[in-house]
């Protein structure tokens, strides 16, 4: 497929467009996007393997913990919400890699995965960040103008029952919409910046641009290939789900089916609940490594098709 002719497409087009890259770029992309996402995923395998150790000691009915086992657990949390920052990072990494090697392939290089590596750690990805960031920082600012708007009608007495009501099933009716435009916007923007290597604001100017007029048919096309992702990324991550996890909730069964009632032993409840922070985070890791490999070529495909529509030659 060269972009640079691409006229614009349907949806079976920009579906057929995207099976023909997925067969010659999937497999570097994923190289990519595996080897980006394995330090956010090792130490998630660290910070629940640390939390989840913890919740088996107070299932061995241990009373209050002391202040050494909650500095374990604060320091489990810290782990994690590092790794979820990572795992951002890792993304957007992802996406402007993937979208190096969408573009090499529009201009027959066929650029290798560690050609791509060496393109990740780039502004790029830092610019796709400060969006996210920027997106969220939005919607929390929205969700907590309507928490503070609650607690004075609830702190002030509000007679007005109905009216307390009615805003919070505002707030949660707003809240599933501004969470998938966030996502819509923080793709659509990473795709952007990752082939016309704007900033984040820029990024969303160019997206608002090249959606003029066309906004419900780009929603529409970029959650349906979304679902589709999505529903790849389960047939692939259901097998290591059942591998990983059916083992160990097995051995949690035939533990309490073999103690008859009588009390387990606190060193294999303890092993046992270790062994669920590592089987999360390696499920965790497959899922996130087989949605991010398809993410930049499906929206790749959307950005070729707008830029189509408005004239531009499509170009890394």
């Amino acid at each position: 497929m060269n972009p640079n002719v691409l006229s614009p497409l349907s949806l079976s087009g920009i579906i057929t467009a995207a099976i023909d890259l997925m067969k010659t770029t999937y497999l570097r992309i994923l190289g990519v996007a595996a080897v980006v996402f394995l330090p956010a995923s090792l130490l998630s395998m660290v910070g629940f393997t640390v939390m989840y150790g913890m919740l088996g000691e107070f299932a061995n009915g241990e009373e209050l913990p002391s202040w050494a086992n909650l500095a374990r657990l604060l320091f489990s949390f810290v782990i994690i919400a590092t790794a979820a920052v990572l795992s951002l990072l890792s993304s957007n990494a992802s996406t402007v890699g993937g979208s190096r090697i969408i573009a090499s392939e529009f201009e027959g290089t066929r650029l290798s995965v560690g050609h791509a590596l060496s393109n990740v750690f780039h502004k790029d990805t830092l610019n796709g960040f400060l969006l996210s960031f920027v997106l969220l920082l939005a919607l929390f600012m929205v969700m907590a103008l309507f928490f503070v708007l609650i607690l004075i009608m609830a702190v002030g007495g509000q007679e007005n029952g109905f009216a307390l009501v009615f805003l919070v099933f505002i707030m949660f009716a707003l809240l599933l919409p501004s969470i998938l435009m966030m996502a819509f916007y923080s793709q659509v923007g990473m795709i952007v910046i990752s082939w016309e290597h704007l900033g984040p604001f820029a990024a969303l100017g160019r997206a608002s641009h090249l959606m003029g007029g066309l906004w419900w048919r780009t929603l529409g096309v970029w959650f349906f290939m979304t679902f589709i992702a999505y529903v790849v990324q389960m047939v692939i991550s259901i097998p290591f789900f059942i591998t990983t996890l059916g083992p160990l909730y097995y051995k949690m069964f035939m533990m309490i089916m073999e103690r008859g009632g009588e009390q387990l032993d606190p060193s294999d409840i303890n092993r046992l609940f270790a062994q669920f922070g590592w089987a999360i985070g390696l499920i965790s890791y497959v899922s996130s490594v087989a949605f991010s490999a398809l993410q930049p070529i499906y929206l790749s495909v959307i950005f070729a098709d707008l830029r189509a529509r408005k004239g531009s030659p499509v170009t890394a």
